[in-house]
């Protein structure tokens, strides 16, 4: 089976110090390594999840393509009730939950408006897939008086180990360029689709890679000195092949010491790097 993980999100920031403070405060990661210019945040063994780069002069962020949300997967559902306390408890406006069958999510947006779902999934037997191979798209109500049950007694100390980059949702201008990008070039497959927007992934997996055009289909692409995503790592073990596959499509990249850069159709940047 094909493995497709999401490694890590770097941002750009107006305010690097005060997002990598609201990210461990809030959100519950730690911060491993900060000096003036980058904060590296993750889990308590070290895993670096995000980094958050100082702009020296941002520009005011508009309406572009970019992220819509960073996804962390946390390992249980006590997991989640446990940061769902917390929220509450820090008084930090909730932007919405979800049932989405396959998982739970809860949703928020950090400082600068990036986008942060936390969720946990479901049991993979309990997923609902049809004989495609697709999942349904479903947004329900969270029962918040089940998940609070399932709380733990522990004293907060963030998102424990285990905690990863579930998947990343994109804001995108064009669908079917998207679909040949990931689907064609990366080797992803669809596995939920409306025509506002497409989600897919590498196995069995409901989404490593979301994506919508609910902020419209003219969307510029974020300017260089504007806050918000600068770029995602993803880690392949089909890396050979997607790289001959790039290379043969003649389509633009650059190589770097651990593995390849690239954009996307809508100009966001990835880098597409072998599993170690």
């Amino acid at each position: 089976m094909t493995t497709f993980q999401i490694q890590k999100v770097i941002l750009k920031a107006k305010n690097q110090a005060e997002l990598a403070s609201f990210y461990q405060e809030v959100v519950g990661l730690q911060i491993l390594k900060t000096d003036q210019r980058k904060a590296q945040l993750g889990t308590p063994d070290g895993k670096v999840l995000l980094e958050i780069e100082q702009l020296e002069k941002a520009e005011t962020k508009r309406r572009a393509t970019g992220l819509y949300h960073t996804a962390f997967l946390v390992p249980e559902r006590t997991d989640l009730a446990d940061a769902l306390i917390h929220l509450i408890r820090t008084g930090y406006p909730i932007a919405g939950a979800g049932d989405h069958a396959y998982s739970e999510a809860l949703y928020l947006n950090d400082p600068e408006g990036n986008g942060i779902e936390i969720y946990a999934d479901r049991p993979f037997v309990e997923w609902q897939i049809d004989a495609a191979g697709r999942y349904p798209m479903v947004t329900q109500e969270v029962d918040t008086e089940s998940l609070l049950a399932e709380a733990s007694e522990r004293l907060w100390n963030g998102l424990p180990n285990g905690t990863m980059i579930g998947h990343i949702h994109l804001q995108i201008r064009d669908i079917e360029k998207t679909r040949t990008f990931y689907q064609e070039l990366l080797g992803l497959d669809v596995k939920t689709e409306i025509p506002t927007a497409l989600f897919l992934a590498a196995g069995d997996y409901h989404h490593h890679i979301g994506t919508n055009i609910w902020g419209g289909t003219d969307l510029p692409n974020r300017a260089e000195n504007e806050p918000g995503l600068y770029y995602f790592v993803s880690a392949t073990d089909q890396y050979s092949t997607i790289y001959d596959r790039i290379s043969q499509a003649g389509y633009p990249y650059k190589t770097f010491f651990e593995g390849i850069r690239i954009e996307d159709p809508n100009g966001i940047t990835l880098h597409l790097v072998p599993i170690k």
